[in-house]
């Protein structure tokens, strides 16, 4: 049986780095490297800092929050990919598809059904329509968030 290659692997090759230069980059022994890309060892907070901070992204601590932290497992971080960014272009769209689709919802609707403050049967579907626009909405605005964090905004 294969063991999958973690992720530490991954962002290293993908940087075009050698463990070595990784190592001397983070003060992380090269050792210590190989144990993380071999899924023998799981690095500490300050560890994943030091990565993170290497390849100049934050998405690895994110990734570290969702996946490997425990504070982040009981809270429910919400779910990073550590081996892409974000792209501004395609989130941006997501945002303009996202309002133009709250744009179209009927405010009147909404105010009838808020006005009771429950949701019976016959309002379920207009609250799920407007209930999964902002759930997207929401989420593009984090990616933004990320993105302007990790750096690749003008400001």
């Amino acid at each position: 049986m294969t063991k999958e290659t973690s992720v530490y692997k991954k962002i290293r090759e993908q940087n075009d780095k050698s463990q070595e230069t990784v190592a001397t980059g983070t003060g992380i022994s090269r050792d210590k490297i190989g144990a993380f890309e071999r899924n023998e060892k799981t690095p500490e907070p300050d560890e994943i800092v030091a990565l993170s901070d290497f390849y100049n992204s934050k998405r690895l601590c994110r990734w570290y929050c969702h996946k490997e932290c425990p504070v982040g497992k009981e809270i429910g971080y919400p779910e990073v990919n550590a081996l892409e960014e974000e792209r501004l272009d395609s989130t941006m769209l997501v945002i303009i598809n996202s309002l133009n689709k709250l744009k179209n919802i009927d405010i009147d609707r909404m105010i009838e059904i808020s006005v009771d403050s429950k949701i019976d049967e016959s309002e379920k579907a207009d609250f799920t329509v407007l209930k999964e626009n902002l759930a997207t909405l929401s989420e593009a605005y984090n990616a933004l968030l990320r993105i302007e964090e990790d750096g690749k905004t003008i400001s």
